[in-house]
């Protein structure tokens, strides 16, 4: 039996995988644009960019903005800045856990 049958069935892998990364950002965040609670936010795999700990977004459902929660080092979080710019322009602002690293 290999490896990856041992830990389970591909959706067990996947949704332990997503509990993980989801366990790592903050239960909600405040909207960029409106001001509102969002608790919905959608973890994303950043183990391929260097330093990043933890990202995700969350969509507002009131006015529909993107709403960033993302901690890493201090480099990691301005390329992650400039990525969103590059990628969403000037409507994209990052927020959330932005801590030192420790």
């Amino acid at each position: 039996m290999g490896e990856a049958k041992r830990r389970g069935s591909l959706e067990a892998r996947t949704q332990d995988e997503f509990a993980r990364l989801r366990a790592a950002l903050p239960d909600s965040v405040t909207c960029n644009n409106c001001g509102a609670e969002l608790r919905e936010i959608r973890p994303i795999d950043v183990q391929a960019m260097e330093g990043m700990r933890a990202a995700g977004v969350a969509v507002c459902t009131s006015c529909s903005h993107d709403t960033w929660a993302v901690d890493g080092t201090p480099d990691a979080l301005r390329e992650f800045q400039q990525f969103l710019e590059e990628e969403h322009g000037g409507a994209a602002v990052s927020s959330g856990i932005a801590r030192k690293p420790t």
